[in-house]
């Protein structure tokens, strides 16, 4: 998640806004100043923010795209269907995996599992750990997390089949064929609705 932070002086008074990463992983160390059209040196890498034709913002490091910001303005409520998606799809790499990662100040180290990773500005360095007190000890030494039990993986939510539509042969285009098309499509609908663990709101248009 990226998030634009204005400074206390700011409110209309002169202040300056800045770019703070909070959430995208291997990204700039520090804020990146929102208004800036020009390269940014960081730790990190060298950044900078184009503006697109739509009016959007692109995000470069070492003049690769990074993601676009949308500048209008959003509703939190707009982030559910993504953030349940993030959490709960067993296509999203999120809830797949247990990841705990920090800066340092030679680069950054990652406990992926019982995986360490080691990034130095001078390369990369992985290894296994040898068992749960090992794992626990590079919680509680390297991330400062005291842990009595060590965290799992939570099963996948259960998805429900997808059902297809019937195919209507040329012969048999009419009115019945498409009210039992229509009446199949809604049961299906509301055979997901009945078994979904969460609710989303969304539209349905009627043809």
């Amino acid at each position: 998640m990226a998030l634009r932070v204005e400074t206390v002086e700011g409110m209309g008074r002169g202040g300056e806004r800045w770019l703070a990463d909070v959430g995208f992983g291997d990204h700039s160390h520090f804020p990146l100043a929102f208004d800036a059209r020009d390269d940014q040196e960081d730790p990190g890498g060298v950044f900078r923010i184009v503006e697109t034709a739509d009016g959007d913002l692109d995000v470069l490091r070492d003049g690769k795209p990074q993601y676009r910001m949308e500048t209008r303005p959003r509703e939190l409520a707009d982030f559910t269907a993504g953030a349940w998606y993030h959490r709960t799809s067993p296509d999203s790499h999120f809830p797949r995996s247990l990841v705990c990662s920090r800066l340092t100040e030679e680069g950054r180290i990652t406990l992926s599992g019982t995986k360490l990773i080691t990034r130095t500005r001078g390369g990369r360095d992985e290894r296994v750990l040898g068992g749960d007190d090992e794992v626990r000890e590079a919680y509680r030494d390297l991330f400062g997390i005291e842990l009595d039990v060590l965290p799992v993986v939570s099963p996948p939510v259960a998805q429900p089949p997808v059902a297809q539509p019937p195919v209507v042969s040329p012969s048999s285009v009419g009115k019945r064929a498409s009210i039992r098309t229509l009446g199949n499509t809604w049961q299906h609908l509301l055979r997901f609705a009945s078994n979904a663990s969460r609710v989303i709101e969304c539209d349905f248009v009627a043809w």
